[in-house]
Formats: C-alpha cells, structure tokens, sequence
C-alpha cells in the first residue's frame, strides 16, 4: 500500500496493484479522507507509455466502498519489464497529481515464477515433463512431471541451485541454506511469533493458560492412575536457525515463556523437553526433512528415544541405510523447481531386541484430519503397555518412519493416535490406557487448548 500527498483538500492516496488475470491489472485505489470525492482515476505506464486506463469505481468484497478496478492493457508487458520495474501504475483524481501505486509482491512472484516455468518448457515440454518426472518421482502421480524417461537411473538426483532468500509465492516457505527449505509465513504467521517479546502481556497470559491446562491434565489423569507425558515440536527454523536465511532469534517467546514456567513446577517432570535436546543434537541438519516442515525418519526416532527414556525405556541404535526420494509441504511451494529430498529410513531388522511391525485394527477417516484415528495392536512389542496419543501431523497414521506414531506402534503392544489438539477423556475412560500423550507443535502455542 502507499499513501501520498494530493490536492484539491485531499491529503493521502492509498492502493495496490494485486494482480494479473490475462492482459488485465486488478487493485484498489481510494483517497483517506472523510469527504466526498469523485473515483480515482488509474493510469498504467510502460517506459513512460501509457499502456491503459481505468477508474476505481469498483465493489471488491475486502474492502469498504467503491474503490476496485480492473485496468485493460493496450500492450502486455514482458515478464522481465513487470521485474525490472518499467511497469509503473499511477493513481490520481482529475485534476489531481499522480501517486504511485506498488505492484503486490505476490503478483511480482507469480509473474516470475511463470516465466521461469514457461521459459524452460518452452524448449520442449514433453520431454521436460518426462525427464521430472524420472529424476524426481520414484512413484506414478497425478500431474504431468510423473512420467518416466527409460534408460536413466532413477536413483541419481540433481541439485538445485537456488538463492538464499526467495521466497515462494504467497510468501509461505523461503529459501534456506544447505537445501533447506523453511515455512515463512502461513496461517500462524510465524515470523511474527519470532518477533513477539516475552515481556508482552499477552504472551504471558498465553503461557499460563498453557501451563494451567497442561497440569490440569497431568493431575487429572494421575488420579486415573494413567502416566502423561506432554511434548511441544520446535519450529524447524528454531533448531536450525543458523540454517534459515536471515537471523532470528528463537525459539518464538510464546514457546520460551512456556518452557522456563513448565521448568520452575514442582511436578513438571510429565513435559519433555525435546527442543533442548535436539538443538544440541550433532547431526541437526539431518533432524528435518530439507522440503519439509516435518522431521526426517532420524527426527522421529530421536523424539521416540525422548519418549522412551522419560518412561523408563531405553531404545537402542537404530541403522538408517534406506534411500528415499520425495516431496515435501514447503518445497512444493515452489512449482518451477519441483524441489525434492533424499531421506534415509531405519532397518529394524538389525536392530537388537524384538522389535516387529504393527497390525492395524481399526482406521477412522476425517475430511478436516483432526478427529482422524488409528489403533495398533503388537502383541510381540517390547513393551507392553497401552498408549494413546492426542497429536497431530508429527505423529499422525504412521504409515511410515518419517512420523512418531510408526515408532510407538513398535514399541507398544496398542498403540491409539487421535489427530486431536485436546485431550478427549471420555476415550480415555474407555480405552484405558497406561499411558496418554499430549503433542503439539511451536507455532499452534498461539492458541491454547480446552482440555
């Protein structure tokens, strides 16, 4: 947004040029000020030729008042002129001076995505499309890089060189280094959480509600004789924060004024500090997939190590030698590079002790994924014990190593995962379990839970 000085008693022009739908700019341009005047007249330049013209006259459902435009181009500028800043969008009333309006940073990013994109298939799409799909997809898809070209070694990977910094569009993930990518934004708007100060008095009003709830629950569930153990997933930026491209300062305050309260209880021994061990960890980088918000399967299992061992379990060396290729949910959000990492998943079967895969016992599907459910059942697990975890995507159906929930269910002779923020008592009653596990992640403290 901008705002100017103007004439005619009119003080500040504001708008943005937000997008580019064919050979046609759409945005707002409105006048701060609490007197009538006439529409805003919107004038596009390239180079200094005037390439269109528009009024905003129009109704746009986020704003207030008749303020929209859609502005027809005479010419339709290149990719490289809207980037090189030759592309110039003016507002003005009639008898007015021009002010400036800034071209939308998501409209900037989405023209040069396109061109990219279209810049390189424009050699040879179909063959483009056949060499992704074989370098980056060991499984068929539903989109055209899923193809394979014959004769080339789907195991051999290419790196993609891209700067650190670059942010996708919408601004959700960014560029890190070493390959990694991390989230940016998003619904939670993290960056804001990193920049939150403890001393903010909602942060701290946060943070007891946490660590209210939190007791609540251990309390409620010692009484039921059932131990609890709760765990907080740290942001992958705040334990490879010398990885992220620019300096931030982590964990988020929302996080560390919960920890040092859960640190000073006096029965705070049911919340395990996984961010603690994990920034310490010697291999961190390897912790997190590289185009992933989520853990790598080493990740998984350091965390299901933690659980362990605050249970009085210990749980061995466990040989990581499978080579994976896949995608990720950040590293899909850069649809010219179609970026991809190499994880390396467990062999159990040299593993020590009687450690043996799951059989599944009942599966319950949800559209919205919270209320989603799957029950284990291992007779021959090295523990048996029964456990059900509320928790999320990092535990999720365990399908694989690179989620907790794959872990417990070998580890535990019934294992229950409900994708859940809350603790739902009357399954515990039911289901009885001798242990209940809580976890969400860092950027979800935002808001805290009813039970």
């Amino acid at each position: 947004m901008v705002t100017t000085s103007g004439s005619a008693g009119f003080e500040n022009i504001s708008g943005s040029v937000d997008s580019l739908e064919g050979d046609s700019l759409l945005g707002w341009a409105a006048i701060d000020a609490g007197s009538h005047h006439p529409p805003l007249i919107v004038e596009a330049f390239l180079d200094k030729k005037l390439i269109g013209t528009a009024v905003a006259d129009q109704f746009r459902g986020d704003l207030p008042g008749k303020v929209a435009f859609r502005l027809q181009l005479d010419q339709l500028p290149s990719a490289p002129e809207f980037l090189a800043g030759n592309v110039v969008v003016k507002a003005r009333l009639p008898d007015g001076e021009p002010a400036a309006l800034p071209l939308n940073d998501i409209l900037l990013e989405g023209v040069q995505q396109d061109y990219v994109l279209n810049s390189v298939l424009g050699f040879d799409k179909e063959r483009y499309s056949r060499l992704l799909g074989e370098i980056f997809s060991r499984r068929p898809a539903t989109d055209p890089f899923s193809e394979r070209v014959p004769n080339v070694d789907g195991e051999e990977m290419s790196p993609c060189l891209m700067p650190v910094g670059h942010r996708s569009p919408g601004n959700l993930a960014v560029v890190g280094r070493q390959g990694h990518i991390f989230l940016l934004d998003g619904t939670n708007h993290l960056m804001s959480q990193y920049l939150a100060a403890e001393s903010d008095p909602q942060i701290e009003s946060l943070a007891n509600e946490w660590v209210t709830c939190l007791t609540k629950r251990n309390k409620i569930l010692k009484e039921k004789g059932i131990a609890f153990r709760q765990i907080i997933i740290p942001e992958k930026s705040t334990v490879l924060s010398d990885l992220y491209p620019i300096n931030i300062d982590g964990p988020t305050a929302q996080f560390s004024l919960i920890e040092k309260k859960l640190a000073r209880l006096k029965d705070g021994d049911f919340y395990i500090p996984v961010r603690k061990h994990l920034s310490k960890h010697e291999d961190r980088a390897r912790i997190y997939s590289t185009v992933d918000t989520h853990f790598s399967p080493l990740g998984c299992y350091l965390t299901h190590k933690l659980i362990m061992a605050s249970l009085g379990v210990t749980v061995g060396s466990v040989p990581f030698n499978r080579r994976v290729v896949g995608m990720g949910d950040v590293g899909s959000r850069f649809p010219a590079a179609h970026l991809c990492s190499v994880d390396y998943y467990p062999d159990l079967s040299h593993l020590e002790g009687d450690v043996v895969d799951p059989d599944r016992i009942e599966l319950v599907e949800s559209s919205r994924q919270i209320g989603m459910r799957i029950v284990y059942a291992n007779p021959g697990a090295p523990v048996q014990k029964k456990v059900v975890a509320f928790a999320n995507s990092f535990f999720e159906l365990g399908l694989e190593a690179n989620r907790i929930s794959w872990w417990m269910s070998r580890w535990f002779s019934e294992f229950h995962f409900i994708w859940s923020p809350e603790i739902d008592f009357d399954y515990v009653e039911k289901v009885n379990p001798d242990i209940v596990i809580g976890q969400t992640i860092e950027r979800f403290l935002v808001r805290s839970p009813r039970s």
